[in-house]
């Protein structure tokens, strides 16, 4: 078929009754062929374009130069850029959404005080990956902007102690839920930012204690993605989306109790890293030997990797070379062994020791996650109950050394102040028991075990100055 001047044209079936828009795109370009036929179109050179962003890139649409170029800016800062005022340090951002004030103070808020506590520097290097996952969040594009601004607020709220799910969040959260019903009916389905998306709507959704069946869709709308990728193998190169998931997987399996649907464990690649510098960390088995020789060999191995990063994290030279992924690649690697060798939601192991350990080393693993203080940003009410029926249940005499390491990390990490009566009576009684009598006796009884000083002796020493005068 030919028009009118001899151009040869082509049919092309397109299905109109679908409302789609892969479909109206189509039709629309379709339409815009017969249109535009015979005419000559003069554009700008690549050369032109290229060389107009690289001049203004702080005012391109694009999300990745936009990131690229304000790094670049703020890296010239004498001082740190997030603790600037909000509105110094965002000003020059051209964000795919226009920001409201309040939108302003709450990524001005989160930045400045919220993401301390989501790498905490005592325990690895102050470069803080997670600042550059949500500025790039925020700048990807709109949706994955409205999301990170609904989870900011979710994780804001929870810091400052405020009243949950404020209209701006509410307005967020609507927008998003627009853009990505869209998104799942386009080739953008699998992409990084969809998945980067919809990973922080299962974070938020935890976050406000909403175990209904939208966050479970969410979480596994999560997971098809990422299986239809090719797995988490594909994500390798972009190591932030790729243990930001991991991380929700872990979360996800202690909310519900069982094992993380995927399993990813680099932790001896992270070990001969660091010892690679020079760092060689053994542990002193010697009054563990009789625990040991009753434990499964799985059972073992889990507790002496937990030691070993123990005794790392309390070597004040040496932890501070970690690096924020590695430390996230380590509790990634512990959660999901750990969740695969026993899963929450299963009865307690036969072996009351066995069963003590697990709970223990679970405590300390949440103890690891973001958390403000005392207050974690998540709750875990399953782990809660587990490890009060693990300490119900007791153990041998022998063994007693054990519960009250456990009574203090749980005091420490999912225990609620309504526990505290008949917690403050557990550790009484444990230390009587074993003679202690005075903070630095407790201090060497829990050195015996998974103990990091930085993170557990504040709330531990509190713990022991309500009930100190007791004994």
């Amino acid at each position: 078929m030919t028009d009118g001047e001899g151009n040869q044209q082509k049919y092309q079936f397109i299905d109109a009754t679908r409302s789609d828009r892969a479909t109206k795109r189509a039709i629309r370009s379709h339409a815009m062929r017969g249109k535009n036929a015979g005419k000559k179109h003069n554009r700008r050179s690549r050369l032109a374009i290229g060389h107009a962003i690289a001049k203004d890139s702080l005012t391109c649409p694009s999300g990745s130069g936009l990131f690229q170029a304000w790094k670049a800016k703020i890296s010239s800062m004498n001082s740190d850029p997030f603790r600037q005022p909000p509105a110094r340090t965002l000003a020059p951002i051209s964000f795919p959404v226009e920001p409201s004030q309040t939108d302003f103070r709450l990524i001005g808020d989160f930045f400045y005080h919220v993401l301390d506590a989501m790498y905490p520097s005592q325990l690895c290097n102050t470069r803080n990956p997670a600042r550059t996952w949500f500025l790039e969040s925020l700048l990807e594009d709109s949706a994955s902007f409205h999301c990170c601004v609904a989870t900011i607020a979710a994780m804001s709220d929870c810091f400052f102690d405020r009243r949950p799910d404020t209209p701006t969040a509410i307005h967020h959260l609507n927008q998003v839920i627009r853009i990505i019903n869209d998104r799942l009916n386009s080739p953008e389905t699998v992409s990084n930012t969809t998945i980067s998306v919809i990973n922080l709507m299962v974070v938020r959704g935890m976050m406000l204690q909403d175990t209904t069946y939208e966050t479970k869709m969410h979480f596994e709308g999560l997971i098809a993605l990422i299986q239809l990728r090719g797995g988490l193998a594909q994500f390798e190169k972009t190591p932030g989306l790729l243990l930001k998931t991991c991380r929700t997987d872990l979360d996800n399996s202690l909310h519900v109790g069982s094992a993380t649907f995927f399993y990813r464990d680099r932790l001896s690649e992270v070990v001969q890293v660091i010892e690679s510098h020079g760092v060689c960390l053994g542990q002193n088995w010697t009054r563990h030997e009789r625990k040991l020789d009753r434990l499964d060999e799985q059972l073992q191995k889990l507790l002496a990797d937990f030691m070993w990063f123990s005794t790392f994290a309390n070597a004040d030279t040496r932890r501070k070379d970690l690096h924020p992924y590695q430390l996230q690649e380590i509790i990634t690697s512990l959660g999901c062994r750990l969740t695969h060798y026993h899963p929450m939601s299963e009865p307690s192991l036969s072996d009351r020791l066995s069963s003590a350990l697990h709970a223990g080393l679970t405590l300390f693993l949440i103890k690891l996650f973001t958390q403000h203080g005392n207050r974690r940003f998540l709750p875990y009410s399953l782990v809660r109950r587990y490890l009060i029926g693990v300490i119900e249940d007791g153990v041998d005499a022998e063994d007693e050394d054990v519960i009250l390491w456990l009574c203090l990390l749980g005091g420490t990490s999912v225990l609620a102040s309504q526990d505290h009566v008949w917690l403050h009576a557990k550790i009484i009684e444990n230390c009587r028991a074993l003679g202690v009598t005075d903070w630095e006796e407790l201090c060497n009884q829990l050195s015996l075990f998974p103990w990091i000083k930085c993170l557990h002796d504040a709330a531990a020493r509190t713990l022991w100055d309500e009930i100190s005068d007791a004994i």
